[in-house]
Protein backbone atom coordinates (compact mmCIF):
# COMPACT_ATOMS: atom_id res chain seq x y z
CA UNK A 1 0.00 0.00 0.00
CA UNK A 2 1.18 3.52 -0.72
CA UNK A 3 2.11 6.13 1.83
CA UNK A 4 -0.73 7.34 4.04
CA UNK A 5 -2.07 10.83 3.35
CA UNK A 6 -3.71 13.26 5.78
CA UNK A 7 -5.75 16.07 4.26
CA UNK A 8 -4.42 19.42 5.52
CA UNK A 9 -7.90 20.95 5.21
CA UNK A 10 -9.99 18.55 7.29
CA UNK A 11 -7.46 16.23 8.91
CA UNK A 12 -9.08 13.08 7.48
CA UNK A 13 -6.60 10.24 6.93
CA UNK A 14 -6.53 8.20 3.72
CA UNK A 15 -4.52 5.15 2.66
CA UNK A 16 -3.27 7.21 -0.31
CA UNK A 17 -3.79 10.72 -1.66
CA UNK A 18 -7.47 10.85 -2.72
CA UNK A 19 -8.47 12.03 -6.17
CA UNK A 20 -11.08 14.23 -4.53
CA UNK A 21 -13.14 14.43 -1.37
CA UNK A 22 -15.26 16.93 0.48
CA UNK A 23 -13.62 18.46 3.53
CA UNK A 24 -17.04 19.01 5.09
CA UNK A 25 -17.14 17.15 8.39
CA UNK A 26 -20.15 16.20 10.47
CA UNK A 27 -20.74 14.99 13.96
CA UNK A 28 -21.43 11.25 14.29
CA UNK A 29 -23.98 12.04 17.02
CA UNK A 30 -25.80 14.56 14.79
CA UNK A 31 -25.82 12.11 11.87
CA UNK A 32 -27.25 9.34 14.08
CA UNK A 33 -29.91 11.70 15.46
CA UNK A 34 -31.44 11.79 11.96
CA UNK A 35 -32.31 8.11 12.25
CA UNK A 36 -35.44 6.48 13.54
CA UNK A 37 -35.89 4.39 16.68
CA UNK A 38 -33.21 1.74 17.17
CA UNK A 39 -30.73 3.19 14.67
CA UNK A 40 -28.26 4.35 17.32
CA UNK A 41 -28.38 0.91 19.01
CA UNK A 42 -27.66 -0.83 15.67
CA UNK A 43 -24.80 1.60 14.98
CA UNK A 44 -23.28 0.98 18.42
CA UNK A 45 -23.47 -2.79 17.86
CA UNK A 46 -21.81 -2.38 14.44
CA UNK A 47 -19.02 -0.36 16.07
CA UNK A 48 -18.46 -3.08 18.70
CA UNK A 49 -18.10 -5.61 15.88
CA UNK A 50 -15.70 -3.38 13.93
CA UNK A 51 -13.62 -2.45 16.99
CA UNK A 52 -13.22 -6.16 17.80
CA UNK A 53 -10.95 -6.77 14.81
CA UNK A 54 -7.18 -6.54 15.06
CA UNK A 55 -4.94 -4.86 17.56
CA UNK A 56 -5.52 -1.36 18.93
CA UNK A 57 -2.86 0.05 16.55
CA UNK A 58 -4.82 -1.44 13.63
CA UNK A 59 -7.99 0.41 14.56
CA UNK A 60 -10.67 1.64 12.22
CA UNK A 61 -10.88 5.38 11.63
CA UNK A 62 -14.45 6.61 11.98
CA UNK A 63 -15.20 9.91 10.23
CA UNK A 64 -18.42 11.87 10.39
CA UNK A 65 -18.85 13.40 6.94
CA UNK A 66 -21.58 15.65 5.56
CA UNK A 67 -24.10 12.87 4.87
CA UNK A 68 -22.55 9.65 6.19
CA UNK A 69 -20.19 8.03 8.66
CA UNK A 70 -17.14 6.56 6.89
CA UNK A 71 -15.00 3.64 8.10
CA UNK A 72 -11.34 3.35 7.02
CA UNK A 73 -8.89 0.58 8.01
CA UNK A 74 -6.74 2.30 6.50
CA UNK A 75 -8.46 2.13 3.07
CA UNK A 76 -12.20 2.74 2.89
CA UNK A 77 -14.07 -0.33 4.14
CA UNK A 78 -17.56 1.18 4.07
CA UNK A 79 -19.87 3.46 5.95
CA UNK A 80 -23.23 4.00 7.56
CA UNK A 81 -26.19 6.33 7.09
CA UNK A 82 -28.90 6.78 9.71
CA UNK A 83 -32.34 6.65 8.14
CA UNK A 84 -35.85 6.78 9.57
CA UNK A 85 -36.48 3.14 8.60
CA UNK A 86 -33.11 1.77 9.72
CA UNK A 87 -29.32 1.88 9.45
CA UNK A 88 -27.96 1.71 5.90
CA UNK A 89 -24.55 0.05 5.94
CA UNK A 90 -22.20 -0.02 2.96
CA UNK A 91 -19.33 -2.51 2.85
CA UNK A 92 -16.63 -2.84 0.20
CA UNK A 93 -16.04 -6.56 -0.32
CA UNK A 94 -13.72 -8.67 -2.52
CA UNK A 95 -16.46 -10.07 -4.75
CA UNK A 96 -20.22 -10.52 -4.66
CA UNK A 97 -21.75 -11.63 -1.38
CA UNK A 98 -25.30 -12.16 -0.20
CA UNK A 99 -27.24 -11.55 3.00
CA UNK A 100 -30.93 -11.20 3.77
CA UNK A 101 -30.45 -7.45 4.38
CA UNK A 102 -28.65 -6.84 1.05
CA UNK A 103 -30.35 -4.12 -1.03
CA UNK A 104 -27.89 -3.59 -3.90
CA UNK A 105 -24.37 -4.15 -5.20
CA UNK A 106 -22.15 -2.03 -7.40
CA UNK A 107 -18.80 -3.04 -8.90
CA UNK A 108 -16.04 -0.60 -8.03
CA UNK A 109 -13.21 -2.47 -9.73
CA UNK A 110 -12.31 -6.01 -10.72
CA UNK A 111 -11.47 -6.80 -7.09
CA UNK A 112 -13.95 -4.63 -5.14
CA UNK A 113 -17.74 -4.59 -4.99
CA UNK A 114 -19.74 -2.14 -2.89
CA UNK A 115 -22.65 -3.79 -1.06
CA UNK A 116 -25.51 -1.86 0.53
CA UNK A 117 -27.45 -3.38 3.43
CA UNK A 118 -30.42 -2.04 5.38
CA UNK A 119 -30.62 -3.06 9.04
CA UNK A 120 -34.18 -2.55 10.29
CA UNK A 121 -34.65 -5.22 12.97
CA UNK A 122 -32.48 -6.23 15.92
CA UNK A 123 -31.62 -9.77 14.74
CA UNK A 124 -30.37 -8.76 11.30
CA UNK A 125 -26.79 -8.14 12.43
CA UNK A 126 -26.24 -11.88 12.75
CA UNK A 127 -23.06 -13.95 12.57
CA UNK A 128 -23.17 -13.98 8.74
CA UNK A 129 -23.40 -10.17 8.61
CA UNK A 130 -20.54 -9.81 11.12
CA UNK A 131 -18.43 -12.06 8.88
CA UNK A 132 -19.10 -9.69 5.95
CA UNK A 133 -17.90 -6.80 8.12
CA UNK A 134 -14.72 -8.78 8.82
CA UNK A 135 -14.20 -9.40 5.08
CA UNK A 136 -14.52 -5.65 4.42
CA UNK A 137 -12.06 -4.87 7.22
CA UNK A 138 -9.51 -7.38 5.90
CA UNK A 139 -9.79 -5.99 2.35
CA UNK A 140 -9.32 -2.42 3.63
CA UNK A 141 -6.12 -3.46 5.42
CA UNK A 142 -4.44 -4.85 2.27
Amino acid sequence: MGKAYKCPGCGRAFSRRPIEHACVRGSVAELLAKGGPGVKVRYERLMRVIRGFGRKDEGVQVSGLKTMIAFNAPALMGGAVAMRKGLKVSLILPGEYGHRTLRKRQAMSVMKVSHEFLLVEDGEMDEAFCELVREAWELARE
